[in-house]
């Protein structure tokens, strides 16, 4: 490989990690799917880590936070990570930081964002809102708390 294809590799990198951060196993394929030899995609790979410019567990613990801004469950998060792939380790480092009332005050916001109070004992209105909530990335236990919740609220406010 000349230096001018190294060099294009390089930028080619350079402009992706410009725009976004990227995993590791993203860049490769991106690099890839350019028809870049292997042997420089894994030197040139080496070379951003080495400088910190590719860091996998950096990468997550912002993808993380991003998608937890977005009011998204740990279930799809973690799926959304493994798509990325990254590993169990480094995934699981991201979640030993949040408990699961932290994750359920997520929820709750967000079930009661959507939530109509004029149907809040429709079975359909229930329905809606736990699909949504499963939809989300919420596991189970989560969305039964936080319904159970939610309609309790709601017959709380019934009975002023």
């Amino acid at each position: 490989m000349t230096t001018k294809e190294k060099n294009q590799a390089l930028v080619y990198a350079l402009k992706l990690l410009g725009m976004r951060m990227h995993s590791e196993k993203e860049l490769l394929k991106k690099l890839y799917a350019k028809k870049f030899p292997p042997a420089e995609i894994y030197a040139l790979i080496e070379k951003l880590k080495e400088r910190k410019l590719i860091d996998d567990s950096v990468f997550t613990r912002a993808y993380v936070d991003q998608l937890r801004n977005k009011a998204t469950g740990d279930v799809r998060i973690r799926f959304q990570l493994k798509k990325k792939g990254l590993g169990e380790k480094i995934i699981e480092e991201c979640f030993d930081k949040e408990n699961r009332e932290d994750q359920r005050k997520r929820a709750l916001d967000l079930a009661s964002l959507k939530i109509k109070p004029d149907k809040s004992a429709d079975p359909k209105e229930r329905k809606r809102i736990y699909d949504y909530l499963t939809r989300k990335g919420f596991d189970y236990e989560i969305c039964r708390d936080v319904m159970g919740q939610l309609m309790k609220t709601k017959d709380d406010l019934a009975w002023d």
